[in-house]
């Protein structure tokens, strides 16, 4: 039943994030970032950074940043070894928001991909495998249980 019930959980958390990402492929809006911190992340990890970054949307005085999908708190973006170089230099980073809610953005990385949907239909079979699962494995220890329950009844 763990095993079922973190699938669902990682189903639901793709398929929020997929959304996110289709939303922002199909509404966003460019934006430029300014670059507040940048940690390199190794090259046995995948290389690039984590880049903390800040921008304003015209005509209004609130400063956004990246949040966590769930947590809604500011959270570094991880951008490619070949945005690193520029995000140093420039100080800035390309960004793309949502116009009806700028807290949903994302850093354009041409060397990153967006909207994991093989991913997320992996995960939803996982999950509907796991559930499937746990339905049959108790479906036959139920069987069983009235089997015996029947049998020490003759």
């Amino acid at each position: 039943m763990f095993i079922a019930l973190t699938f669902s959980v990682l189903a639901g958390a793709t398929t929020v994030s997929d959304r996110r990402e289709r939303l922002l492929d199909t509404r966003g809006r460019p934006a430029v970032g300014h670059v507040m911190k940048i940690d390199p992340i190794s090259d046995e990890n995948g290389g690039g950074a984590y880049v903390t970054y800040r921008f304003w949307v015209e005509g209004d005085p609130q400063r956004y940043s990246h949040t966590g999908t769930f947590t809604g708190w500011e959270t570094p973006a991880r951008v490619s070894a070949s945005m690193v170089s520029g995000a140093v230099v420039r100080r800035t980073v390309p960004v793309r928001y949502d116009p009806s809610d700028p807290w949903v953005n994302r850093v354009e990385d041409p060397d990153r991909t967006y909207g994991g949907r093989v991913v997320t239909a992996l995960v939803a079979a996982g999950a509907g495998a796991g559930w499937l699962l746990f339905a049959a494995t108790l479906a036959v220890r139920l069987r069983r249980r009235r089997h015996r329950n029947g049998a020490d009844a003759v």
